[in-house]
């Protein structure tokens, strides 16, 4: 999966085991691989590109983006459980685009 950019959504009701399942997958490709795998959910992930709008931020929200990225594995939970702003909506499709161009899959 890694090698080749794979996605895999998986979807089903609340408490049916995706996360248990993709944290469980996440621990064998670090182990097997020694890969950077970052797990998060649509919330966290838009609030640390928005929280670059700061004047105070240390970060900009570009080298966030180029953080999630480039992880080799990105799970992203939640998506679609929130109505995403624009602004939201913009962040995670320039995230999964730049995953995609580079060919790191989010998952």
């Amino acid at each position: 999966m890694l090698e080749n950019g794979t996605s895999l959504v998986m979807t089903g009701s609340c408490g049916t085991g995706k996360n248990h399942l993709a944290v469980a997958m996440a621990k064998h490709i670090i182990r097997n691989y020694l890969a950077s795998v970052e797990i998060t959910d649509v919330m966290r992930l838009t609030r640390a590109v928005k929280n670059c709008w700061r004047n105070d931020s240390e970060k900009t929200a570009d080298e966030v983006i180029e953080r999630y990225a480039s992880m080799d594995l990105l799970i992203i939970d939640e998506v679609g459980v929130q109505f995403g702003s624009a602004a939201e909506m913009a962040i995670l499709q320039e995230i999964i685009n730049a995953r995609y161009e580079s060919i790191c899959p989010p998952f």
